[in-house]
């Protein structure tokens, strides 16, 4: 419906002599954001120039404003819809476990993460990864499993409008998407970080503060072997990596202040099983999951290709050789949660 008005009015403002205007913004696939529109800005004022050089009628100008103001108009509009798409697939889905701001929860003997603030990239990414085996199809990792089966709620878009679980190959292709695992990605990543949790595993340590000053060097150690190259200074709260740095090997990494002690400890100790790291040795694993991770997290509003450092593995490497036993996981997940939960 949007498009159709959009349409409509850049023909009654446009004419042959503006239909360049609606060009640019449409082809900028990030129209929505205030980026995109400088970016189109500095595209079509050289155009309006030019045509002004020749003698083109000033009211160019008039009409490109009006436009720009009915795009800034359309851009709420959107902005609205995909936040109160996501909290209604957050709503539906995810808060029964983890909360209804992603704070976490605990539900008689389980205890669910909190989710809150993680970048929009690494929740598509894992949500595509419980989808299509990449993780959770392990049947000791009984939390993954309850992922795994979760995930199956969220709606894939296939062109052919056939029935997603009838999945093919092929289907993966222009028209496919996961639309309900982005915008729920989208509404989780702006959610407000829960700082308020406690401190759970202090009963483990003999000591806190000797534990902590062994963890800050373990996660600042030089080289491969340091934590602080992917996840970042403790001085930006480990803010994580968002873009992959081929030449170092370095993947795409989370932030690490949104994550409770607890959730820290437990996945550094299925990454040192074997139990988190590596996708499952099923048909849909090997059929879908990079196929399918390829092309989604490729997103169009994003500038940057496909991943093409595994994290997940090299966590898994990184866990089994640089901590040495769940002295050193304590330590670290000690340290980190010094600094991302100081009065805790």
């Amino acid at each position: 419906m949007k498009g159709k008005i959009r349409f409509k009015m850049s023909k009654m403002l446009h004419g042959k002599d503006c239909e360049i205007i609606h060009n640019l913004f449409v082809l900028h696939k990030n129209w929505y954001s205030t980026l995109g529109y400088l970016l189109n800005f500095s595209l079509v004022m050289p155009v309006l120039r030019i045509k002004q050089s020749i003698g083109a009628n000033k009211s160019l100008v008039i009409k490109f404003c009006i436009l720009f103001v009915f795009y800034e108009a359309l851009a709420w509009a959107d902005g609205n819809d995909i936040k109160r798409e996501g909290a209604q697939i957050f709503a539906s889905s995810c808060a029964i476990c983890h909360g209804s701001s992603g704070e976490g929860k605990v539900i008689g003997s389980r205890r669910f993460p909190a989710i809150a603030g993680l970048q929009r990239w690494y929740i598509q990414d894992q949500l595509i990864k419980f989808k299509y085996d990449g993780r959770g199809a392990n049947p000791n990792d009984q939390e993954g499993l309850m992922m795994h089966a979760m995930v199956r709620f969220l709606k894939t878009k296939i062109g052919r409008n056939k029935n997603s679980q009838l999945l093919e190959e092929s289907d993966v292709d222009e028209d496919f998407s996961e639309p309900d695992i982005w915008l729920v990605a989208e509404y989780i990543s702006n959610l407000k970080e829960d700082s308020t949790h406690k401190f759970t595993i202090a009963d483990k340590l003999d000591n806190i503060e000797e534990s902590v000053a062994r963890g800050e060097r373990i996660y600042n150690a030089a080289g491969v072997q340091g934590c602080v190259r992917c996840h970042g200074a403790p001085s930006e709260k480990f803010k994580g990596r968002n873009r992959e740095d081929l030449n170092q090997l370095l993947p795409r990494a989370p932030k690490l202040s949104p994550l409770d002690d607890w959730y820290m400890l437990n996945q550094l100790e299925k990454f040192r099983r074997g139990t988190r790291g590596a996708a499952a040795g099923t048909m849909t694993a090997k059929r879908f999951l990079n196929k399918v991770r390829s092309k989604i997290l490729r997103h169009p509003n994003e500038n940057h290709p496909a991943d093409k450092l595994d994290g997940a593995a090299l966590m898994q490497a990184m866990s089994q050789t640089a901590l040495k036993d769940e002295k050193d996981m304590l330590d670290v997940v000690s340290y980190i949660y010094s600094i991302t939960h100081p009065e805790k």
